[in-house]
């Protein structure tokens, strides 16, 4: 079946020419040096630790610096303080628990809302339940689904709910998986007089879909991966460190999972094993394909950074002519305030018989279209990095007529 339109970028996006040929090469390369001194070189220190024979199969792959190489790199891409962290994890539940208790070793209450990501939210609780601590839930969905709520009412809402609450921490995300941009930045702004003792943010929906500079942002762990709007489609989930103040309690937690945790994970063992030149002769086998991936993924990215915040607003005006365009008997558009707006429209059915999304996915992908679809015929569509034009728009209404009537 031809996909027509590609809307599903917030779940799993499109492998983009830098991660393809990068993981090309590399298959090239472990075809020939299998599990060799030559290929931990590589993986430890970079492209230029090959020898020429290989180097010059392999042009795309100086998009390799090794793992701290890399990881420096990513860092710079979202404005990173320089001599921070970067935390590489193989499974998001490995990587929301890694946040967790980095979050709870320091906070007693923390604030979280109800458009986080459910399963994430469930490891907070669990977490905090572990740890004699405590997760306040701010209801923020039904006040934002509509027109009545825009950005400083949002910000107000947190801010009272924070300080009301006697929350001690925060756990937010900068973008949620419905496309809720939240004033993340402007409430970290004006909570510095209390001082929140940890802030997480899950950047998930905002890596690559806009502009993200963490030296502005001041969170001690911002998560993302590059699975969905970077374009490297092999999962690799990040933990940026965002700023010093929590350096300690991070590095205890570190220091706990690469003794080999309750919760372990083996690319976050191995990444650390390789900075430290301490290869594992009996340790669990792992994938390194989406390091190298994301490696040509943000290779890629660099080359458009340039144009990131242009596409943003691109996105923006695609969300909005689109829900304007499909409204019928059949859809509703989300129709939140466009200051809380980003690339990501929700639409839900009319018709309350409307309820298997494995149905409605399928429906839609026999007219050429891929979304995401969630429980009750609620769809999320991924605005394209190009302007929608009249025919597409159409297509799509057309198609969400059909698997929503």
């Amino acid at each position: 079946m031809h996909t027509e339109l590609y809307l599903d970028t917030a779940r799993l996006g499109r492998m983009c020419r830098g991660a393809r040929t990068a993981e090309q090469e590399f298959g090239w390369l472990v075809g020939q040096l299998g599990s060799s001194l030559y290929l931990e070189r590589f993986l430890t220190h970079g492209f230029p630790s090959l020898p020429k024979r290989f180097a010059r199969r392999v042009p795309h792959l100086q998009c390799w610096s090794g793992v701290a190489g890399f990881g420096q790199a990513l860092g710079s891409f979202v404005g990173q303080p320089a001599g921070l962290s970067t935390h590489f994890f193989g499974q998001s539940s490995s990587l929301i628990r890694f946040a967790a208790e980095c979050l709870f070793a320091r906070s007693r209450r923390v604030l979280v809302t109800d458009l986080a990501w459910p399963a994430y939210l469930q490891v907070l609780r669990q977490v905090a339940a572990e740890q004699n601590r405590e997760v306040h839930v701010v209801p923020l969905r039904h006040l934002v689904m509509s027109d009545r709520a825009n950005h400083a009412d949002v910000l107000r809402r947190l801010s009272q709910a924070y300080l009301q609450q006697h929350c001690d921490g925060l756990f937010l995300s900068d973008i949620t998986y419905l496309g809720i941009k939240l004033p993340v930045q402007e409430l970290l702004a004006e909570l510095t007089p209390t001082n929140p003792r940890f802030v997480v943010i899950d950047g998930a929906q905002a890596f690559h879909q806009r502009t993200i500079d963490l030296s502005r942002l001041r969170c001690d762990l911002y998560l993302a991966g590059t699975q969905k709007w970077f374009g490297a489609y092999h999962p690799l989930r990040i933990a940026f460190v965002g700023c010093n103040d929590n350096l300690a309690t991070i590095e205890k937690v570190r220091e706990t999972w690469s003794r080999g945790h309750e919760h372990r994970d083996a690319l976050f063992e191995f990444c650390h094993a390789v900075q430290q030149s301490e290869f594992a002769s009996f340790g669990e086998t792992v994938n390194v394909s989406p390091l190298i991936a994301a490696a040509g993924a943000l290779k890629q990215a660099r080359r458009e950074a340039s144009s990131l915040h242009n596409r943003w607003k691109m996105l923006l005006i695609n969300a909005r002519s689109l829900a304007d365009w499909i409204e019928d008997r059949t859809c509703r558009p989300a129709r939140h305030h466009d200051s809380l707006a980003s690339g990501i429209l929700l639409v839900s059915a009319t018709q309350r018989s409307v309820q298997d999304g494995t149905t409605t996915r399928s429906a839609l992908i026999r007219s050429g279209i891929v979304a995401s679809v969630f429980p009750h015929a609620i769809l999320r569509l991924s605005m394209p990095r190009y302007y929608l034009s009249l025919h597409q728009k159409s297509l799509i209404a057309t198609a969400l007529h059909r698997s929503l009537q």
